[in-house]
């Protein structure tokens, strides 16, 4: 396994973008992840072209829990390190006496706060690249300009900016996932045996939740009277994905899908390798703007996403399989907030069951 030599004293450069750093030379390489799966996805094509960049070096990746399981896949990773908390002095003690011990020569963070930018100052590593942000710029050796342009309306190149002091372009290719062998199989032993499962039939996935915030959600009626529709009509058996704090929204879905009619929740039944397996196995995958979304683009599921308060155009789905993504701004949007404060929450009102079914069809006939 290469190692690096051991860091020599830092030399904060606040401002400017120094470089192009020569990329080949760099043999430990720590990457701060995003804390959301979404945007883990979004960065994830320029952790690949870093990795191909540089083909001896080995990456530690630094995330929070959530996303650990899918950072441990990403391209020649060693080690992860799980960051459990992060708030305070002493957690950025602890933090940082991690990463002095992963002797990393080069660490690139892709959150823009301070506390994300601490704990790599105070472990001396000798390269450190983030965003430029007020103070946050005086811990970093090379502070990134020009990503507030980026940050909402071009999401993957907002984290391929990372790449400028490398002298490396924002990668073009979309980020591609391989389930392995052992979590296709979990899948298929799961799917087999969920109540309900018609051997034969398609299976369509549905995400109706959304963890920043329920702006975001189409209604949990419409999602259930497109699953309920889906059934009856014979097209497909629909589960639901999401963590386990979507059961409750899960269990309304399934109770208004109608009698006889067997939606199946995968609520907080997955870790994230196997929730890529189970989107792997569906043919179909009719969500909000979520990380699933992400997910299953990434495996090569279609994907039809309904997006009202954040644009598409910066975060939709981009992947190895059709996708179709229903958008049609209004006066108020994209707001991103978490709460829509209009009457009738317009953005994502106007899309009719009947509308999502037809794209829905659209799209599984295109694969049968």
């Amino acid at each position: 396994m290469p190692t690096a030599s051991p860091p020599g004293p830092a030399r904060p450069v606040p401002g400017a973008v120094r470089g192009p750093l020569d990329v080949r030379a760099l043999r430990r390489i720590l990457v701060r992840l995003p804390n959301w799966l979404g945007d883990v996805c979004m960065a994830a094509p320029a952790v690949a072209a870093l990795a191909a960049a540089a083909p001896s070096a080995r990456f530690v990746i630094a995330c929070r829990p959530s996303v650990a399981s899918i950072a441990r896949r990403l391209p020649a990773v060693d080690d992860v390190i799980v960051l459990e908390q992060e708030k305070g002095f002493a957690a950025a003690g602890r933090i940082a006496k991690a990463y002095r011990a992963a002797r990393c020569d080069a660490a690139i963070l892709c959150p823009r706060s301070f506390r994300t930018a601490l704990p790599a100052a105070l472990a001396r590593i000798p390269v450190r690249i983030g965003f430029a942000s007020d103070v946050r710029s005086l811990l970093l050796t090379h502070a990134v300009r020009g990503w507030k342009a980026l940050r909402l309306p071009q999401r993957r190149a907002y984290f391929g900016s990372l790449l400028q002091p490398f002298g490396l372009g924002v990668p073009s290719a979309p980020w591609g996932f391989d389930p392995l062998s052992p979590d296709l199989a979990w899948a298929d032993a799961w799917l087999a045996g969920a109540p309900g499962r018609r051997p034969g039939l398609p299976v369509v996935a549905m995400e109706p939740g959304g963890a920043y915030g329920v702006a975001k959600r189409w209604p949990a009626d419409r999602y259930a009277a497109l699953a309920g529709r889906l059934a009856r009509e014979g097209r497909a058996d629909v589960v639901l994905v999401g963590t386990k704090d979507m059961a409750d929204l899960h269990a309304t879905i399934v109770a208004q899908a109608g009698a006889g009619v067997a939606v199946i929740s995968a609520a907080g039944a997955t870790d994230l390798p196997q929730l890529a397996a189970l989107l792997a196995r569906c043919r179909l995958l009719v969500t909000n703007d979520t990380g699933p979304m992400h997910l299953a683009a990434a495996v090569g599921t279609p994907v039809l996403a309904l997006f009202g308060s954040t644009d598409p155009a910066g975060c939709g789905p981009m992947g190895r399989a059709p996708a179709r993504v229903l958008y049609e701004k209004v006066e108020c949007s994209p707001c991103y907030l978490k709460v829509c404060p209009v009457p009738g929450h317009p953005c994502l009102d106007q899309f009719a069951v009947d509308r999502v079914h037809a794209e829905a069809l659209a799209l599984l006939d295109r694969r049968s």
